[in-house]
């Protein structure tokens, strides 16, 4: 079995947490959100400050035609990619042998929250966005813009994907990355995931989401994070094992081909995961635990989405930092010989990703 190995780059979120400091107990702290604003869905909500991404040395064309997602994304990529470049020597590798994988979440295509020419209130320019402007516009911007400046800034002309707007996104380009460096497509990527910005399009844009979980006092999260993966298990922070793709909606409350998954672990002797790492939610109902502890009794499932808030299309990605976190942590792995995590990435129409990490010298 050919292993992908993974290098962990910046994970940027509200507070400066970070995986490490997740798994000691801490978490996101949110803060309060105008009903106005938040078109009344959520109370609390946790904000990224922005980059003006002056210290990467990008130029004023970059930093002016780029959203503050957007920003927020460049700046963990290229952060990412330089810690990368000084421990790896990809010196003698083509341009093309790198490619670039994205997971973005939906953008409006103002850079301010409310702009200065609408007199209107929030609610009415929110309800305006969603009427007169292309829904997807947003979308396509941010994709163009993010992938266009990070591919610039980091000389990466290889294959290239973005994938938008929920919770799976990010788990759909690391799976990408996966089969790609595994047929030869690119020697290394850097695969990046990003949150939209917390505004009233948002709000509308996520609107069913968020009504179907209020009495689960879930709550937004702007956040970026960036990982490298490759092939070389020199200087890497642990492996990718297995992936899978599937669909909830062939089962009603089951996680179909999780057999499928613990079979192949058991046929190339990989223990069965000792941790499980839910993203796309923050609670699974009474069946699908069932079904879960059936597959994997006794295991633990970390709501991620709970310790950092709903970060769509970032979450798969914050998953997998917080997976190599716990496996990393010496309480976590007593009487284990080689310890491994899944993480769970679920899309809001029934898009299922897991991907099994373990130790780079699994």
């Amino acid at each position: 079995m050919n292993k992908i190995y993974l290098t962990l780059g910046k994970q940027s979120l509200p507070g400066e947490v970070d995986s490490s400091r997740l798994i000691q107990g801490e978490n996101v702290i949110a803060k309060d959100i105008s009903s106005q604003q938040s078109l009344g869905l959520v109370k609390m909500a946790a904000f990224l400050e922005d980059t003006d991404l002056k210290h990467h040395d990008v130029g004023r064309v970059v930093r002016k035609t780029s959203e503050r997602q957007s920003r927020w994304v460049i700046d963990t990529a290229l952060t990412t990619w330089k810690k990368y470049n000084d421990k790896v020597d990809i010196s003698t590798n083509d341009d093309t042998d790198t490619g670039l994988f994205l997971g973005l979440g939906t953008v409006d295509c103002e850079d301010d929250d409310l702009p200065i020419s609408f007199n209107g209130t929030l609610h009415n320019y929110a309800q305006q966005m969603l009427i007169e402007a292309k829904p997807l516009a947003g979308l396509i911007l941010l994709n163009s813009t993010t992938a266009s400046h990070i591919a610039q800034l980091t000389n990466i002309t290889g294959v290239n994907c973005v994938f938008s707007p929920f919770a799976d996104a990010g788990a759909q380009a690391v799976i990408e990355a996966f089969f790609n460096i595994q047929e030869g497509n690119c020697k290394q990527a850097l695969i990046a995931g990003g949150s939209p910005k917390i505004t009233p399009w948002y709000f509308l844009h996520h609107r069913d989401f968020f009504q179907q979980r209020k009495e689960h006092s879930i709550f937004p999260s702007e956040s970026a994070v960036a990982l490298v993966a490759n092939d070389r298990p020199q200087d890497a922070d642990a492996c990718l094992l297995k992936v899978k793709r599937t669909f909830s909606g062939l089962i009603k409350n089951d996680f179909p081909m999780m057999k499928d998954l613990l079979t192949e672990l058991s046929e190339h002797k990989i223990p069965a995961p000792q941790h499980i790492i839910y993203t796309g939610d923050c609670h699974l109902n009474n069946s699908r635990k069932e079904k879960l502890a059936h597959y994997l009794p006794s295991k633990k499932v970390h709501y991620i989405d709970r310790l950092i808030g709903y970060t769509g299309a970032a979450g798969a990605l914050h998953g997998i930092f917080f997976a190599v976190s716990l496996l990393k942590n010496s309480i976590t792995t007593v009487n284990i010989t080689s310890p491994t995590a899944l993480v769970i990435a679920e899309g809001f129409n029934g898009q299922i990703c897991y991907m099994v990490i373990g130790e780079p010298n699994e």
